[in-house]
């Protein structure tokens, strides 16, 4: 399985770019929460059994597609 790994901070800068004139930052951060508590449980089922490749997503759209 492949996950996608952002620092909050990050991801709250892109959804609010993507996102700012649609939801408040309460509102982001509500999804984030979210998001994270549905993830998280797969993520940790994948890494126990050493099927995860976690990707660093901390760099610009650009830059992580070129990794």
């Amino acid at each position: 399985m492949l996950a996608l790994d952002a620092p909050g901070d990050i991801l709250f800068k892109r959804l609010k770019e993507k996102e700012g004139k649609k939801n408040s930052d309460e509102g982001i951060l509500k999804r984030l929460e979210a998001s994270r508590r549905d993830v998280d449980p797969v993520v940790e089922y994948y890494a126990k059994r050493h099927k995860l490749q976690m990707i660093p997503c901390d760099d610009t759209p650009q830059g992580i597609s070129q990794t």
